[in-house]
């Protein structure tokens, strides 16, 4: 079952260079550009030609893009006859854009070219990038590192293998789209492992990624989760003129941020990862054009790390701490208007100050049952059809899901009789659980073994130290493994208010083929900058001995 390296080495290159030059920006209808790729390889290869069933370009279902999850099935016909067991051979497709090369964009889908033009001083490097770039070991472009390297290795072994008169047991490659933006591919491809299994009787004993190792030694067997909180906040309006008439809502926000932005208290530890700290991905007031007065409304949603906590729990130290932020913010403009009052001279009893505001914080499903107490069926009626027309306008594009939700609150609000300052927390897509193999199968599992054994052989064959971890960041893992209870799945599913028809997770359908992970990728530096490269030596040849490792351990010798 060994394969030839130099002949695995040029495949490799080939393929690399062929997909790297295919546009595919995240998020956009360029990520279509892939399915050419696939569809002159399954024509190329002699398997793919004879047995069509064995590939194909799958439909995600209700992309607003009509994006594809592309597939190549090699079934095995062993000594012993078929076997149901199958390594899933994972990568994303997408990219990010080519927006930082600036003058040399379009140099980025050329390694060649673009390894000139940085030699040629189009386009300064860093010092650590131009020691790369002169040492000739590195191989620079957009997506040779994250992740169409580790791409350009499965396509390259599964191709190869495909030769192999006896292999024994299944290879299963799936490329999935937007795992940059919202993992609308992997989201995706659970409906497609249903089919697959059903269809050609598999039974997927690992899914086997091949990200980038971006901390020069590490492979991962599972990844930390995220959970989205957006943060909605009403306010009180008044003239700028009359500012301690009303409220702002952008005070309150900004005490929130300000309490929430890198909290130590949401970072958590194992004694081998630590999740970064919490941080803001948007934070703005809803005016569209100027006037002089307060703003209506304020919004952000802030990016949080977990794989200890449930998202349960993370949201109610969130209200808590939104909470403590509003009352906070709410005696400060007391302290603010005392002051004024005694530089005026009108005493705090002056009868044109009459606001005694109070701290309300609400999750959103609370807000929905004050809702309904206040306005009952017109309420039921309303908020269902502003569902879906605003579900209509993200599908289109006219709206993110962001705009999305902070409709829907503000609609809500509508139907509330008390008229007073509120923050409004939910949550927004993405959602990624957390995912890890010890809570699939439990302590000392087989997976445990095999890594133990990588470890080794690594050693043994490169004098490499390969540490295991979970990866410290977001990944399509996070979708190719359910271990989190109903429980957990029906608070996201009811604390989101973009889930339907735009954005859902098929947790049955994820529990249903739940494998064990290892991401396995060549050593990468620069991911998402300009100076992004691929240690050639990784890329060609050690990263592969370790995957032929991986397989030939899973599915037998």
């Amino acid at each position: 079952m060994k394969l030839d390296r130099e002949q695995l080495k040029t495949k490799i290159e080939a393929h690399l260079l062929s997909y790297v030059a295919l546009r595919s920006d995240t998020g956009t209808i360029h990520e279509r550009n892939i399915e050419k790729f696939y569809t002159k390889w399954f024509n190329d290869v002699p398997y793919f030609k004879e047995n069509p069933d064995h590939c194909g370009i799958f439909p995600i279902p209700n992309d607003k893009f009509e994006r594809h999850v592309p597939w190549a099935l090699l079934k095995g016909k062993g000594l012993q006859g078929e076997s149901q067991d199958t390594i899933v051979l994972l990568h994303h497709s997408d990219t990010v854009d080519r927006a930082d090369y600036l003058t040399i964009s379009d140099l980025a889908l050329n390694p060649t070219a673009l390894e000139e033009a940085f030699k040629a001083g189009k386009l300064a490097l860093p010092q650590d990038a131009k020691a790369d770039l002169d040492s000739g070991e590195w191989l620079f472009g957009r997506g040779v590192n994250d992740m169409k390297g580790g791409a350009a290795i499965h396509i390259a072994m599964l191709e190869e293998y495909t030769k192999i008169r006896n292999f024994k047991g299944n290879l299963l490659l799936l490329a999935v789209p937007d795992e940059e933006n919202l993992s609308a591919g992997a989201i995706g491809a659970a409906h497609l492992l249903c089919e697959l299994a059903d269809k050609h009787n598999l039974n997927y004993k690992l899914c086997l990624m091949g990200e980038p190792d971006t901390t020069e030694g590490s492979f991962h067997d599972g990844s930390i989760g995220k959970i989205m909180p957006l943060i909605h906040v009403r306010g009180q309006l008044a003239h700028v003129g009359k500012v301690y008439d009303g409220l702002s809502p952008v005070k309150i926000l900004a005490k929130i941020i300000d309490e929430l932005e890198l909290n130590p208290n949401f970072i958590e530890s194992d004694g081998q990862i630590t999740t970064p700290p919490p941080a803001f991905l948007y934070a703005r007031d809803q005016k569209d054009v100027y006037d002089v007065s307060l703003p209506a409304t304020a919004s952000g949603f802030i990016s949080i790390f977990c794989f200890i906590r449930t998202p349960r729990e993370l949201m109610e130290l969130v209200k808590t701490i939104c909470e403590e932020a509003m009352a906070d913010s709410i005696a400060s403009f007391e302290r603010s208007y005392a002051k004024f009052a005694e530089i005026q001279n009108i005493g705090n009893d002056n009868p044109s100050y009459n606001r005694s505001y109070k701290t309300n914080v609400k999750l959103y499903s609370e807000l929905y049952d004050e809702a309904v107490r206040d306005s009952g069926q017109r309420f039921l009626s309303e908020i269902e059809k502003t569902k879906s027309e605003i579900a209509e306008k993200v599908k289109a594009s006219e709206l993110t899901y962001t705009q999305g939700t902070q409709a829907i609150i503000d609609r809500t609000l509508d139907f509330v009789a008390d008229r007073s300052p509120i923050v409004v927390i939910t949550l927004i897509p993405p959602y990624y659980p957390c995912v890890a193999n010890e809570k699939l199968l439990g302590k000392n599992n087989e997976i445990d073994a095999l890594c133990d054994d990588l470890i080794n052989y690594a050693k043994e064959t490169d004098a490499h130290n390969f540490q295991r971890n979970l990866a410290n960041y977001m990944c399509d893992f996070s979708y190719m493994m359910q271990t989190d209870d109903k429980q957990t799945n029906d608070y996201i599913q009811s604390n989101m208010l973009m889930w339907g028809e735009n954005y859902q997770i098929p947790f049955e359908k994820i529990r249903k083929n739940s494998m064990p992970l290892l991401n396995i990728g060549p050593r990468g530096r620069g991911v998402h900058q300009y100076t992004e490269r691929v240690l050639k030596s990784d890329l060609y040849y050690r990263i592969p001995r370790y995957v032929e490792f991986v397989i030939e351990r899973v599915l037998g010798k």
